[in-house]
């Protein structure tokens, strides 16, 4: 490419048969062609998940947490499952409302950390019944309000049998190791990964007594794709 494919001359010549019209223009290869976005910064593209089989875990799940908080906890409860969804990590933490209790996890040998959100409402209730009341729990919940250390035992008991539970279902599909590496009671403190990232939300509604309030396990969807 050291010399010219064309002369001046030719160059000139050209310019001139396009300007007056002698050379069409309107002639190429893929003239038809579309142009499509993509950013290369994203890393999800896709939502590749079967969340059918993650649902189907999650019903596994369920009927095991049913005995272990009746065994760990002295409450009788129900535990349905509901749909898991995907939605990005920012919106889901913009519908979380502290207190609350929110745990982190390593799910090895899945990739980064996860979530298993608790609703006050069925700490405070298994609370009551682990002592031998009826199950009443504290319907209004002041702003700012820290758990006690007592409602710390009861959460860290939930999580134990939550953890079990978990490596349970998914002992069909992986030896999952479950461990707790930290909680937040304040949502916008547990930053497991960018707002803009996609999360896997797979529900469970828990009822003792007359109340009923869900607990919540968050994947990062990035870690979830190799399995």
């Amino acid at each position: 490419m050291s010399q010219p494919l064309l002369s001046p001359e030719e160059l000139t010549a050209l310019a001139h048969g396009v300007g007056d019209g002698t050379i069409a223009t309107d002639t190429g290869v893929n003239t038809e062609a579309s142009v499509v976005s993509y950013d290369l910064a994203r890393d999800h593209s896709t939502t590749t998940i079967n969340t059918v089989a993650i649902d189907l875990l999650m019903d596994r799940m369920a009927r095991q947490l049913r005995i272990g908080l009746q065994t760990s906890l002295r409450s009788e409860s129900t535990v349905e499952t509901r749909v898991s969804e995907i939605k990005p990590y920012g919106q889901f933490i913009a519908t979380l409302k502290a207190p609350i209790s929110i745990n982190i996890l390593r799910l090895l040998p899945l990739r980064g950390l996860s979530l298993l959100v608790i609703e006050p409402e069925i700490i405070f209730v298994a609370l009551d019944r682990f002592f031998g009341g009826p199950g009443r729990g504290i319907k209004e919940i002041p702003d700012g309000r820290l758990f006690t250390a007592t409602e710390h035992r009861i959460i860290k008991k939930m999580v134990e049998v939550i953890l079990g539970c978990l490596r349970e279902a998914w002992a069909p599909v992986i030896q999952m190791h479950c461990e707790a590496v930290g909680s937040e009671a304040q949502p916008q403190f547990a930053q497991i990964t960018d707002d803009k990232d996609l999360v896997l939300i797979t529900p469970l509604v828990v009822q003792i007594a007359d109340t009923s309030s869900v607990i919540q396990l968050v994947y990062p969807l990035e870690g979830m794709k190799p399995i």
